[in-house]
């Protein structure tokens, strides 16, 4: 069985030291690969919090952008690092490669398209055989299974995690989950360790 997911969020492309503010919409298909309610239901979450909390009203950054230490110590938005310009083509391939990481087989992405304001609405398809250019590494985030969107490194930590959110795979108390609700997205999710390196739905059968 496969599921179309249409959604949209905000971010914010920082290019040539330009900041400019970018309008995406999203359309995933979600193949349904088991019947249990509970591994489906914290998938759905997990990618929706990626898609609520981590993309929206983030920053998009190159990661050999000079100015990174500088653009985390000085703004409280999430910051995504991708490893060329962050174009549209560039966040679909990141999109696929990490909501399938993230919902670890428990759900497949077969296919993220992305459309944008800034990209002229041109849609870009990802899927499975698709090239994904500079995103072949080994390591990066977008193959890590916990909600980060940057490499964790001895500058910038985490703050939080899937079980912290509340979304590990396992089932939890009920006390448990109250007190593990998912951080807002005005929330900073990183935490900047100063002195260190200068860089380091529509269903269908």
């Amino acid at each position: 069985m496969h599921i179309n997911w249409n959604t949209s969020f905000m971010g914010v492309l920082i290019v040539e030291g330009f900041l400019i503010p970018n309008i995406y919409e999203i359309q995933l298909k979600l193949e349904l690969v088991n019947d249990e309610n509970l591994t489906r239901e914290v998938s759905f979450e997990r990618m929706g919090f990626m898609l609520s909390s981590q993309m929206h009203n983030s920053i998009f950054v190159n990661d050999e952008n000079p100015d990174l230490k500088k653009i985390f110590e000085s703004h409280e938005n999430n910051v995504i690092l991708f490893p060329d310009d962050p174009t549209d083509h560039a966040v679909a391939i990141a999109l696929y490669l990490k909501l399938n990481n993230i919902i670890e087989g428990n759900m497949l992405v077969r296919e993220v398209k992305v459309k944008s304001y800034q990209g002229n609405e041109i849609q870009y398809v990802i899927e499975d055989e698709s090239e994904i250019g500079p995103f072949d590494r080994e390591d990066a985030w977008w193959l890590d299974a916990e909600p980060n969107t940057f490499d964790i490194t001895d500058d910038v930590i985490m703050e939080y995690d899937w079980e912290s959110l509340g979304m590990p795979w396992q089932e939890e108390s009920e006390a448990d989950e109250a007190d593990a609700e998912p951080e807002k997205s005005n929330v900073t999710p990183f935490k900047v360790i100063t002195g260190g390196k200068e860089k380091d739905a529509d269903e269908t059968d």
